[in-house]
């Protein structure tokens, strides 16, 4: 009756209610023999040969053993047996309060602009992006063949910056890449293109280029096509197909391959739609050691005005029995002492001073400000403007780690603007592209003293490829004129030309590093050697004959 009980039951679990006696009963011994089964491949656990399988390290019983609630035996180490181990290999999730530590969602765009106003946020931001370009870029052309008129590609650069505020474009890109995590930069036209298809440089006429702009992400929906949202293995997999937003009355549609989209952080493809198909901002990763570093400081204040303080002797059953008396006592006491007057206290009582110990208070603050500037990949001294200490820090890995960064951030993100502006600006100008190379300038400044020592091995490096017959004077005239810092670029490029005389100033022969050496000449200035005084005597005379 028991088994056919639990089989009746069990039958109500699964919804079986129209089976025969006999049907059922055939159910309950296939159910019982299924059991039988499973408790004949259970292996029975023994605890003391399961602990000579373990690898013991200092201590005989290095791990322990408890049962989980499904009845699996689970080892865990001595030194975790109180709260489990955040690491658990045969568990699914990690403990609630150690995701919550972690788990940050999207703060939202008007957040992150409101965070931005803080000063230090701000010049993370914004420092990164302006020392990037500071150094300035120079265009080449792509055709080794091709030679470019003398201020050609100078003035390109120049009119790239006044006509079309590129370098500008760059900033304030970078500057939102920032911010709110990514960045869009359209170009601009002054004729009607149409850029809901792909990108077609034929489709734009001449004179029509205008430049390029920056949109804030807050203004712009997005819109996919079928592979963008479906397929994993396409290139764009959940990347907007077209970015929209507001021009006037109507929506404006751009494609993507029109856009130059910059990214500061990017998030996987399943976090990607709560960051609105963007990125993590720096304003987000940093707003925490920002204002704990903040905190800190303002404790440091409120710990130095009130790092005194005295404690006089009282009775408590005085201060029970007339509280309003005391209290009142209290406060001409403490209105009357100050850090400039004197302490007023009642005969027979005696007042201490304690002093709060101030010892590490710098360390803290200091560790805090280290926090950010390595969020922000912005070294100390210039974020804060702090001096260096310490006997071995010379500041050097900080300045490289620096530049390196600077030189990721024009290489990943202001090198793809340029470059379509480049490709826009010739093909609007000139009616076709001209392909070009941004090379940036270097990123440090060397002083007067620096650029005097460079020009003078730049000249004995000239020398020996003259003497080398390596180049000749037309075209090292050409590379001083060309060179950026060489200080010679007014010079006339067709260079005079060689008298005879100096032509037989040097002889044909050469010495052993392949240079033409100058020829003996008589000169009555200079002094005798021993081989011009034998050579003197070796001549006959006019008194000889």
């Amino acid at each position: 009756m028991k088994l056919k009980t639990s089989v009746l039951e069990s039958s109500k679990d699964f919804a079986i209610k129209n089976l025969s006696k006999r049907e059922i009963k055939a159910l309950a011994w296939v159910k019982a023999l299924k059991d039988i089964a499973e408790a004949c491949k259970a292996p029975k656990f023994n605890l003391a040969e399961e602990s000579k399988k373990v690898i013991q390290r200092t201590i005989s019983n290095f791990k322990g053993y408890r049962r989980a609630e499904s009845g699996q035996i689970e080892s865990f180490t001595m030194d975790s047996c109180e709260n489990e181990y955040a690491m658990k290999q045969f568990h699914p999730d990690l403990r609630y309060d150690i995701l919550e530590k972690y788990r940050t969602n999207f703060i939202g765009y008007q957040n992150c602009a409101i965070l931005r106003q803080n000063p230090i946020i701000d010049k993370c931001c914004t420092m990164p992006a302006r020392d990037a370009m500071s150094s300035g870029y120079k265009v080449l052309y792509a055709d080794d063949g091709k030679k470019a008129k003398i201020g050609e590609l100078e003035s390109f650069v120049e009119r790239s910056q006044e006509d079309y505020q590129v370098q500008d474009v760059c900033i304030r890109a970078e500057i939102n890449s920032k911010q709110f995590g990514w960045a869009l930069v359209v170009p601009t036209f002054n004729v009607e293109v149409d850029m809901e298809r792909e990108f077609d440089i034929d489709s734009i006429p001449r004179e029509s280029y205008t430049g390029m702009t920056v949109i804030d992400p807050y203004w712009i929906t997005y819109d996919f096509d079928q592979a963008s949202l479906t397929d994993p293995t396409s290139k764009f997999f959940y990347q907007p197909t077209w970015y929209s937003f507001p021009t006037g009355t109507k929506y404006k549609r751009i494609h993507r391959s029109w856009c130059i989209k910059l990214v500061n952080s990017p998030v996987a493809d399943f976090l990607k739609p709560t960051y609105f198909f963007g990125g993590i901002s720096l304003t987000q990763q940093i707003f925490e050691a920002v204002y704990a570093y903040e905190k800190s400081l303002n404790e440091a204040l409120l710990l130095l005005l009130t790092k005194r303080s005295y404690v006089a002797d009282a009775e408590m059953s005085n201060y029970m029995a007339n509280p309003q008396e005391v209290n009142a006592l209290l406060d001409a006491t403490s209105e009357l002492h100050n850090n400039y007057g004197i302490w007023v206290k009642q005969i027979g009582s005696e007042v201490k001073q304690m002093d709060t110990a101030l010892t590490g208070l710098e360390e803290v603050v200091n560790a805090c400000a280290q926090r950010i500037c390595a969020i922000a990949n912005i070294r100390s001294e210039k974020l804060f403007n702090m001096s260096i200490k310490g006997l071995n820090s010379s500041g050097t890995f900080e300045l490289s780690d620096y530049k390196q960064y600077l030189k990721r951030m024009q290489k990943d993100d202001y090198l793809p603007i340029l470059n379509r502006h480049n490709m826009l600006m010739s093909k609007s100008e000139k009616g076709k592209v001209k392909k070009m190379i941004v090379e940036f300038n270097p990123i440090d400044t060397p002083d007067e003293l620096t650029k005097a020592k460079i020009r003078e091995i730049d000249a004995r490096t000239a020398s020996m490829r003259l003497g080398g017959k390596i180049t000749n004077i037309e075209e090292e005239r050409i590379h001083l004129i060309t060179d950026p810092n060489g200080g010679f670029s007014t010079l006339d490029p067709n260079p005079p030309e060689i008298s005879k005389l100096q032509e037989e100033a040097f002889s044909v022969e050469k010495d052993n590093m392949g240079r033409p050496m100058p020829k003996e000449i008589d000169n009555p200035v200079r002094g005798k050697t021993k081989d011009d005084v034998a050579r003197r005597n070796e001549e006959p005379s006019d008194d000889d004959e």
